[in-house]
């Protein structure tokens, strides 16, 4: 879960679904605050919830397309960009 985490504050604080290398090391994760990472841990849990709370869940491929759906979503929305999901 703390990779599907991470995934949720990387792709949320670089506003793009599929971040690169250098976009991640532009992050300065001291501006990432703790009710982020707390909403990012709750949007992940309710994904992962939603496909049974299991070992399959976590390993399968659905929990990672449905994160990457769900950010293509909140990206476009909060920040009214074109957020493409690959």
């Amino acid at each position: 879960m703390r990779f599907y985490t991470l995934l949720w504050l990387v792709a949320s604080s670089t506003r793009k679904t599929h971040p690169k290398a250098e976009d991640i090391a532009k992050l300065d994760a001291r501006k990432i605050d703790d009710g982020e990472i707390e909403a990012a841990i709750d949007e992940v849990w309710k994904l992962y919830d939603a496909l049974g709370a299991s070992d399959q869940a976590a390993k399968g491929s659905d929990l990672r397309k449905g994160i990457v759906e769900a950010l293509a979503t909140k990206i476009v929305a909060e920040h009214k960009v074109d957020a493409t999901v690959e």
